[in-house]
C-alpha cells in the first residue's frame, strides 16, 4: 500500500466527522430498517444523539486531528479534548477552544466520544488494548479511520458492541 502523507488531509477530516455522525445519529439501523421496508422513527431515534453537549476527543492533532477539532466546533460541544505527545500552541487551543490532556486515560474517562487520528507506527501499534478500554467512559463511542492499515470501526463502550466492525488482530492500534 502506498501512502502520500498530506494530500487528502481535508478530505480525511472530513470524513472523521462523517463517521462520529453516522455513529451517533444511529445511520446505520435507521438506513437497514428503511431497506427492509420498515420505518420506526422511534427506536432509531432511541439510540442516538446529538453532539452538542457532548465531550470529544481526538487522539492526535497533527494535520487531520486539528482540522477535525476545528470543524467540531461548529456542533458546539461541551469541550473538545485531545492527547498528542506535542501540544498545540495555545493561541491555537484557544482559537478552537480545545484543552490537552496528560494521559489518555484521562480523556477516555471524560469523552462522550474519540475519535484516533494518529498513523499506524511502532509507537502506536497496540496502543488501544483491553486495558486502556476498560477505563472508557461508560457508554462512549471509539471511532476511527486509518488509511494505514484499513481500518475502520466503531466500538462502544457499554458491552463491547461494535456497530461497524472490520479489523486485524495483529498490528493494528487495536487489540481486544
Amino acid at each position: 500500500m502506498i501512502e502520500v502523507t498530506g494530500s487528502n488531509v481535508v478530505s480525511v477530516a472530513e470524513h472523521v466527522i462523517m463517521t462520529i455522525l453516522v455513529l451517533v445519529r444511529n445511520f446505520v439501523p435507521a438506513h437497514e430498517q428503511v431497506a427492509s421496508g420498515g420505518w420506526d422513527v422511534a427506536g432509531v431515534a432511541k439510540g442516538e444523539y446529538d453532539l452538542e453537549n457532548k465531550v470529544v476527543g481526538t487522539v492526535a492533532v497533527g494535520r487531520i486531528g486539528e482540522r477535525v477539532l476545528r470543524r467540531l466546533k461548529a456542533f458546539e460541544c461541551k469541550e473538545l479534548l485531545y492527547f498528542d505527545y506535542q501540544p498545540l500552541q495555545p493561541e491555537i487551543e484557544k482559537e478552537i477552544g480545545c484543552r490537552r490532556v496528560d494521559t489518555l486515560e484521562e480523556m477516555l474517562g471524560q469523552c462522550d466520544i474519540v475519535t484516533i487520528n494518529c498513523p499506524l507506527h511502532e509507537k502506536t501499534q497496540g496502543l488501544f488494548n483491553k486495558d486502556l478500554i476498560s477505563k472508557m467512559k461508560k457508554g462512549m463511542f471509539l471511532s476511527t479511520i486509518l488509511p494505514t492499515c484499513l481500518l475502520c470501526f466503531f466500538i462502544r463502550s457499554s458491552g463491547w458492541t461494535a456497530k461497524t466492525a472490520k479489523y486485524r488482530s495483529k498490528g493494528d492500534l487495536l487489540t481486544v
